[in-house]
C-alpha cells in the first residue's frame, strides 16, 4: 500500500494510495508473464513525468479538493487521483490495502507516509507477497504446454494482441545490448545526488 492519494469510488478526500497490484507467471522460454499496475487512473510517476515535461494530464483521471475534474498535473497534490475503473478500481485498491495494510499491520490510509513528501515519520508502507506452487495442481510441463494453448489463442484472435510485460522484455533485450538512455538532465540529476 501506499500514501493516500486517490479518493474512494464517490469520494473527494484521498484515502487510499495508488495501491499497486502485480503478478507474474512462468514461461517455458523465459519471457514470464508480469503484469503491474497501479489501482489509480494513472501512477503517481505518470504525473510526475507529465509534470516535469509540463504536459497536461488526459481528462478524467484526477481532481481537485472540491471534487472537479483537473488536468494540471501540478494541481494533483492538492487534489486526488481517481480509482481506475470507478467502482472496480475502488474495489481492487481496497482489497490491496486489505492484504498489504490491514492483516500485515501496516499502516493504513493516513497512516502511511509519503515517501517523496513526508522524511519526519518511517513510512510505514505494507506489501503482501503470495507465491504458488504450481506442480501441487499439475505437472509443470502440464501447465506450460495449457499456458502457451492460451497465449496461441490470444495472439489468434488479433494481430495486435500483446501480453502484460511483452513490450518490456522486447525492451529490457534491447538495453542489454545498447544499453539504457538518460537524457542529459535527467544524468546530471542522478549524478548530483549519487555525489
Amino acid at each position: 500500500n501506499s500514501f493516500p492519494k486517490v479518493v474512494a469510488h464517490g469520494g473527494l478526500k484521498p484515502v487510499l494510495g495508488t495501491n499497486p497490484f502485480a503478478f507474474g507467471a512462468p514461461r517455458r522460454n523465459g519471457d514470464h508473464l508480469l503484469f503491474d499496475m497501479a489501482t489509480s487512473a494513472l501512477a503517481g510517476s505518470t504525473v510526475r513525468e507529465h509534470m516535469d515535461k509540463g504536459k497536461p494530464l488526459p481528462e478524467g483521471l484526477a481532481v481537485d479538493a472540491e471534487g472537479n475534474p483537473i488536468t494540471d498535473p501540478a494541481k494533483v497534490s492538492a487534489g486526488a487521483l481517481l480509482p481506475f475503473g470507478g467502482a472496480k478500481g475502488f474495489g481492487l485498491s481496497l482489497l490491496v490495502e486489505l492484504l498489504a495494510g490491514v492483516i500485515t499491520g501496516a499502516g493504513i490510509g493516513d497512516g502511511v507516509a509519503s515517501m517523496y513528501n513526508d522524511f519526519s515519520r518511517n513510512g510505514d508502507n505494507g506489501h503482501f507477497l503470495m507465491a504458488l506452487d504450481i506442480s501441487r495442481w499439475m505437472p509443470m510441463e502440464d501447465y506450460f504446454t495449457r499456458f502457451e494453448g492460451l497465449v496461441a489463442m490470444l495472439k489468434a484472435s488479433g494481430e495486435n494482441v500483446l501480453l502484460p510485460g511483452e513490450v518490456r522484455w522486447d525492451h529490457w533485450r534491447d538495453a542489454a545490448v545498447n544499453g539504457v538512455e538518460v537524457d542529459a538532465e535527467k544524468f546530471a540529476a542522478l549524478n548530483d545526488r549519487g555525489s
